[in-house]
């Protein structure tokens, strides 16, 4: 619980004192691919935790939900799942400006340590099952204070 707890007030000290509206996943790739919307609300197509948007489905080619998909296998290089990941999904700003990365692997030297470890927890305990993962995260991100 405690971490739940701290995860928010991660997220949300992100969000605040970046004077950002939400958060995004883009690949950290030579030229990166956008791969949708961490903070937004499921109901829009960008949104991550959209199941029926391009990057919040378990077969859109640019979703880290995607456990075949370039971004969502487990040993696929920019992947958050790869725990020796080299490229995980950077973590940016509505202006793009780097905040951390999105990733499983804890000796990335960029990943947010809280973020690391709410990933893995859930990661490992539904076996890797992103379905499971996606509804853990999402629900997190649901929970926390809306931005107007």
């Amino acid at each position: 619980m405690k971490k739940v707890i701290l995860l928010k007030i991660i997220f949300s000290v992100l969000i605040f004192a970046q004077n950002s509206k939400d958060l995004h996943l883009i690949s950290d790739e030579w030229e990166p691919e956008y791969l949708g919307c961490l903070t937004c609300s499921k109901t829009l197509l960008e949104s991550i935790c959209n199941k029926s948007g391009p990057y919040g489905s378990t077969i859109g080619v640019y979703s880290i939900w995607n456990s075949v998909g370039l971004y969502g296998s487990s040993v696929g290089l920019s992947s958050p799942w790869n725990t020796v990941t080299i490229e995980p999904p950077k973590i940016v700003n509505s202006k793009g400006i780097f905040t951390a990365t999105f990733t499983i692997n804890t000796i990335d030297p960029y990943n947010d340590p809280a973020i690391t470890a709410f990933l893995r927890k859930s990661y490992f305990k539904h076996d890797g099952n992103l379905v499971f993962v996606r509804e853990d995260f999402c629900a997190l991100i649901e929970s926390l204070p809306k931005q107007y």
